[in-house]
């Protein structure tokens, strides 16, 4: 059976996720999580949202083989018309922005054009299948949201996912 959509605190989740990688991680990393108060829930499948966390926080700590900062964010955010003229994907009205930032190597424009393809991966053979960006690209979508992507070569990258917010349903 599949697993219904269910209305999921990402702060929760954010929050469970970089603790698990924290654990099983290399201690150079620094981990924070800042999660802004009143975000609204998304209707997400739980185990979708923790996938697209796993996925982004362990490409990001993967991203800094010498160690690092890595923070998670979540906060609501407004898109207007300006912002989808330079972001075609996304759409005006309120979500959920939830990012991901490292202080790691960066890509150049070459890698950053590809990276939400399958099986596209900058990892050492054996070391990444390729499909952790094109899951969370996938998943986004099927949530009607999208993904957002900044990077520059040795300064780091930043992952925005977004997702429609549920007014009615601010969590604490």
């Amino acid at each position: 059976g599949t697993e219904p959509a269910v209305l999921v605190d990402f702060a929760a989740v954010a929050q469970e996720t970089v603790g698990l990688v924290r654990e099983t991680g290399d201690r150079r990393v620094t981990y924070e999580v800042e999660c802004a108060p009143g975000v609204a829930a998304v209707n997400a499948t739980p185990s979708w949202a923790r996938q697209i966390i796993m996925n982004l926080v362990v490409n990001a700590r993967d991203a800094m083989p010498r160690g690092g900062d890595l923070d998670v964010s979540t906060s609501v955010v407004k898109i207007d018309a300006a912002h989808v003229k330079s972001h075609p994907e996304s759409r005006e009205g309120e979500f959920v922005r939830w990012s991901v930032t490292d202080t790691g190597c960066g890509m150049d424009a070459a890698t950053l054009s590809r990276i939400f393809e399958p099986f596209f991966t900058t990892k050492d053979p054996g070391k990444g299948t390729g499909l952790g960006l094109a899951t969370v690209y996938g998943v986004a979508k099927q949530h009607n949201g999208w993904v957002e992507v900044e990077s520059e070569v040795g300064k780091g990258t930043t992952f925005h996912v977004f997702l429609p917010s549920d007014r009615e349903a601010v969590l604490p």
